[in-house]
């Protein structure tokens, strides 16, 4: 594995740990007991949409400028949806990892302007001033009724 490579790994591990911790991905009743079930579970969803993100970045950094919702919605097929993974919880692991990628590239700035077509992973209080300040910016009310996950 080439220091690239263990970059990719080290940030895809670090945002999928972000998109999966606390109360973004659940234990399923019958997982109550059976930790070994739960991590399974996890580590096949981490494993099958590593791929999809690895791709998504490698095109960034060849300079092409993907779509995130499109890898998205690749990664929230009917496989990692049954298992748990929701929109939120894809979300923010696409998002985050390109945001690690560029924070290691942040030095090299051929490298890092080609991150900036990458989406903002918002959060909760992201949102919220996102909500209280878009007339400011001449932008229309926004009216979110739900979270960002759902």
């Amino acid at each position: 594995m080439d220091a690239q490579d263990m970059i990719f790994e080290f940030a895809y591990n670090m945002a999928f740990h972000d998109a999966t911790t606390r109360n973004a991905f659940l234990k399923r009743k019958e997982e109550k007991d059976d930790d070994d079930a739960f991590h399974k579970r996890k580590a096949a969803i981490r494993g099958y949409s590593k791929s999809s993100v690895k791709s998504y970045i490698d095109s960034i950094k060849k300079g092409d400028k993907p779509d995130p919702l499109m890898v998205i919605l690749n990664i929230c097929d009917e496989e990692n949806t049954t298992n748990g993974l929701t929109f939120g919880n894809v979300q923010k692991l696409v998002n985050m990892t390109a945001k690690y990628m560029f924070l290691s590239a942040y030095v090299d700035s051929d490298i890092r302007d080609k991150f900036i077509m990458c989406h903002c992973p918002m959060d909760g209080v992201m949102m919220d001033w996102v909500k209280k300040h878009c007339t400011e910016y001449g932008l229309k009310p926004i009216k979110w009724d739900t979270s960002w996950s759902q």
